[in-house]
């Protein structure tokens, strides 16, 4: 491993959302924050000296995504995920969220049920929600330690609700499931039998683990090509959320014409001036960087399930296929949520992500962020320890 990632930063003070607005949203005092899905570690080295490149020119005016912008995306995207994309199927957005609901405003009216499948993050349902449209929920099935798709579930709903709409979240946050070939042929066939337009978010396929492998959604069947929209971004993988850098893959053009037509309605057109050198920097040189981070992941994923087994076997890890954003079961505690959520944030001291903020069908569950020096991690392992389990 040539990048050291086991610096501990403490960021408070840095007007960061992890850490400096912590302590307001989970009602607590001076916690450690474990819950937001950005990373402890410093972007590669490549990003910092664009930035200081281009801050050092001293002019900031408009910026505009040009050739050099999309061709780094689909050498990008060829690169790791072994598709062919075009660069004029690619619009920017500032961010995966407002795509998002620029999707669900471009393809479905108000009334319309879009599909989600719970426990999913939670910006999906409530994207959902804010646009007056209909949450069609097809929870996961949670069998023996992993999760799968109900397609019996998938297949009643889509007949009962006639929904006109899914997002997919591939991979899955927050049960880190990386969907198989298989899973997504089946459904790609069934909402191209119903002609259900599908997003797929696929912000955290770099950061896959454990010898998985990512198939994008657009990839899977060609008429997927026509009925879908996937969201990517290097934001997660190279810990840039601030610089909203994200980007919509959308290949049918009359589809794409209506989604660039309500981001101009929106006022969204140009990107900030770090963004489009920033992104096409880090794809040609983060290679290495993401290498060594996934690595540290993993590390980070294999020390929590080794804690957790030694010191609390009745916590659970979720098996983690992709992401730095761990699944625990807490159910074999037989606690309330509302119960250990309290000795959290007021004994332990840990600001997690608690399960049913993903759906009732979290309940019993919370979600660690392990994007931090193992001795942060242990920290927070053992102050769960020292509180959940006092003797």
């Amino acid at each position: 491993m040539v990048t050291n990632f086991d610096k501990t930063t403490y960021r408070k003070g840095t007007n960061s959302v992890k850490w400096d607005l912590v302590d307001m949203i989970f009602k607590g005092d001076d916690l450690l924050p474990m819950w937001v899905a950005d990373m402890d570690f410093e972007s590669p080295e490549c990003v910092k000296e664009s930035i200081l490149d281009i801050a050092n020119k001293g002019i900031f005016g408009y910026s505009a995504c040009l050739e050099k912008y999309y061709n780094s995306i689909v050498k990008w995207y060829y690169k790791r995920h072994s598709t062919i994309i075009n660069n004029d199927w690619i619009s920017y957005t500032p961010g995966t969220v407002t795509s998002l609901n620029m999707l669900i405003q471009s393809f479905t009216k108000e009334g319309d049920g879009i599909i989600v499948q719970q426990p999913v993050y939670y910006p999906f349902f409530n994207s959902i929600l804010n646009n007056n449209r209909k949450v069609v929920n097809n929870p996961l099935r949670y069998n023996n330690g992993r999760y799968n798709i109900d397609f019996d579930h998938l297949n009643k709903i889509i007949e009962e609700e006639n929904p006109v709409m899914m997002i997919l979240c591939s991979p899955h946050n927050p049960v880190g499931r990386v969907w198989e070939k298989e899973e997504l042929t089946t459904l790609s066939y069934i909402c191209n039998k119903h002609n259900i337009f599908v997003i797929s978010d696929e912000v955290h396929s770099d950061l896959v683990l454990f010898d998985n492998k990512h198939l994008p959604y657009i990839g899977i069947d060609t008429a997927n090509i026509l009925n879908s929209a996937t969201c990517i971004s290097p934001s997660k993988s190279f810990n840039m959320a601030g610089l909203h850098i994200s980007n919509v893959i959308i290949a049918d053009s009359k589809k794409r014409e209506i989604f660039r037509s309500h981001l101009n309605k929106c006022g969204i057109e140009w990107p900030n001036i770090f963004a489009t050198e920033i992104q096409s920097v880090v794809y040609e040189k983060g290679d290495l960087w993401l290498k060594d981070l996934i690595a540290y992941i993993e590390s980070n994923m294999l020390y929590l399930d080794s804690f957790l087994k030694l010191n609390m076997p009745e916590i659970h890890l979720v098996k983690p296929e992709a992401t730095y954003l761990a699944w625990l079961d807490f159910r074999n505690l037989n606690k309330e949520e509302t119960e250990i959520n309290k000795i959290l944030i007021n004994e332990s001291k840990i600001a997690l992500d608690y399960g049913s903020m993903f759906g009732k069908e979290g309940n019993g569950f919370q979600r660690i962020n392990v994007a931090c020096s193992q001795e942060l991690l242990k920290k927070a392992l053992e102050n769960i320890n020292n509180t959940l389990f006092r003797k």
